[in-house]
Parts: structure tokens; sequence; C-alpha cells
């Protein structure tokens, strides 16, 4: 019985190497979402924390693809971006005062909803799949607006008032807002991604 030539080998799909990183970033955006979504805490230095970590998890991620787009000679420029992006925006929220979080993040999201925009667009031009890229860079672009439209000193009280009277009162704060804001988003960006690695896809011709 001869042995199988060493050419038969079956190499790694470039589909399945690409489908891993939106896969792994979906995930950890959707937990970034379930952790703000049932956390009754949503201060400023609790959405830091949550977002810091998220973020330092994503530039990992972003590294394992960097790593397989360099043996795949694939370019690395739009992930080495959202990668310096991450990290930067994951370890300033860590270690900044808690005041200066939403201002952080608007940052991140502004720049790397950018570099995703402008990789879509390029990738459409270029005849590639764009869709994608077009959608999450966009939605970061309006998480960016939003939190810099809310006002710092934002208060709305409220108040549940039963059969005995107030049962329960409180405010919604600038920071019960923007947390709950970067939440909503967090579950959007991590469906899309989820779904991006998982719908079936035609391989791209090589450059």
């Amino acid at each position: 019985m001869s042995a199988l030539p060493e050419s038969s080998a079956v190499p790694v799909p470039p589909l399945a190497r690409e489908r891993l990183v939106p896969l792994l970033r979906g995930a950890l955006a959707l937990a970034l979402g379930v952790v703000i979504t049932f956390s009754p805490d949503h201060s400023a230095r609790f959405g830091a924390v949550a977002f810091g970590v998220f973020a330092l998890a994503t530039a990992a991620v972003l590294a394992v693809g960097a790593v397989a787009d360099r043996r795949a000679s694939r370019p690395l420029g739009q992930g080495l971006l959202l990668l310096a992006l991450a990290l930067a925006a994951g370890v300033m929220v860590l270690l900044l005062p808690a005041e200066l979080f939403v201002g952080v993040v608007s940052a991140w999201a502004l720049l790397s909803g950018a570099v995703e925009l402008v990789g879509g667009l390029i990738a459409r031009r270029a005849g590639r799949t764009a869709r994608d890229g077009i959608v999450t860079g966009a939605l970061l672009l309006l998480l960016a607006v939003v939190l810099l439209v809310v006002p710092p000193d934002y208060s709305q009280p409220w108040q549940v008032i039963g059969d005995e009277g107030v049962e329960a009162s409180g405010a919604v704060t600038a920071d019960i807002m923007t947390v709950g804001i970067i939440g909503a988003w967090a579950v959007i960006h991590g469906l899309l991604l989820v779904i991006q690695a998982l719908t079936p896809r035609r391989p791209e011709p090589a450059p």
C-alpha cells in the first residue's frame, strides 16, 4: 500500500481562515453587549473596564488575523490599523480617568469606522465583496456621532408610582445612556460579524 504524496495534503481553505477573525470579533462584541445589558452598573468606570477588555481582546484577534494574512501573502494595511486603534483605545480607557471614557470610545469609533468604510469602498471598486465592511464602518461612525451628541450633564429623572405611592425612583444620566448605547451597538455589530462569518461566499479572485 503506497503512501499518499505530500502534495495531496489538504490545505486550510482561505475562506475558513477569513471567517475565523470576524467570527471571533463578533463573539467578543456580543459578549460585551450581553455584559452591559445584564449588568445593574452602567457607570462610566464599569463601561471603561468592559470596553477596555473588549478592545484588548479584539486587538489580540486582529493580531491573529494579521499573522494569517502575512502567511497568505495578503495586504496587512487595514487589519494593522484596526489592531493599533483597538489596542490604543483599550489601554487608554483602562488607564485614563473615567471622565474621558466617552471621548476615547468616540475617537476609536470614528477612526475605526473610517478605516472599515474606506476599506469596504476600495474593495468594492476592486470588484470584491464590500458590503460587510461598508455596513460595519457606517455603524461605527454612527456610534461616534450618537455618543458625541449625548450632553455630558444629561439627567432625566424617573419614578414608578404604585397603589401606595412612589415605589422606585432614580435618574437616567449621561453615563447610563452612553454605556447603554455602546451595549446596543455591540449586539448589532456582533450579530453582523457572526452572520458575515457564517454566510457562504464564493472564493474571490487573487488581486
